[in-house]
């Protein structure tokens, strides 16, 4: 029989961390005085990898994560155009009803947006679409796909991004923070989802300059 302690209590905890390592300094990463609060609806434990694009709005102090997806290999079939997509652990799900779009250069640019269609899985753990070749702009491999504010041409992007994560954000079942990070931020780019060049011109605005490096991988091969 176990021991009772009379005034005893106990405590519960959980940890998290990413498995893969984001920056490159993160003791000398420097915050702005205040954050910002998580507009998007999360479910609770919900995991947002840190390198997240975000939109972050400075005199709100609000926050939105932009969803997007590394452009692999590009295939034209008649008058159809295939996309092949990044898919990992670190990227966001793909679904059938998204519409999306070509990441433009310019973060408040526009072009042509589509319904995303069925989401096909391939045998090499890729994901592809496959839309009518007018209804997107031109997509290469290297390009990016995000969520674009809806369907057709001239269309925005639904979340215009201006920073990253910088560390993974464990969500609670509530209001969510993020930091706003500033200054120089020096980031291993092989180690997360991926990061338009746009959001990286666009955190220039505000102050964040994003300074890529690349993490020395190891092959036990």
């Amino acid at each position: 029989m176990l021991e009772h302690f009379n005034n005893a209590y106990s405590r519960r905890s959980e940890s998290f961390g990413g498995a893969n390592p984001f920056l490159c300094h993160p003791d000398e990463v420097k915050y702005r005085q205040y954050g910002a609060l998580v507009s998007d609806t999360l479910a609770d434990k919900e995991l947002v990898h840190a390198g997240t694009p975000v939109e972050v709005d400075l005199k709100a102090h609000t926050a939105k994560f932009m969803k997007v997806w590394e452009v692999l290999g590009v295939e034209t079939e008649s008058s159809n155009t295939k996309i092949t997509l990044n898919k990992s652990w670190l990227a966001p799900k793909l679904e059938a009803t998204d519409v999306v779009m070509v990441v433009p250069s310019d973060i408040n640019g526009t072009g042509k947006a589509v319904v995303a269609g069925t989401v096909t899985d391939n045998q090499d753990g890729t994901i592809s679409i496959t839309v009518a070749t007018a209804d997107i702009d031109s997509v290469a491999a290297g390009d990016f796909l995000a969520i674009a504010a809806a369907a057709g041409e001239g269309k925005a992007l639904k979340v215009k991004a201006n920073m990253v994560l910088t560390r993974d954000l464990y969500a609670g079942n509530g209001q969510n923070f993020v930091d706003i990070p500033r200054g120089e931020l020096y980031c291993y780019m092989n180690t997360v989802n991926g990061i338009p060049a746009a959001v990286i011109a666009a955190a220039r605005e505000i102050g964040l300059f994003i300074e890529p490096e690349y993490f020395a991988e190891v092959s036990n091969s």
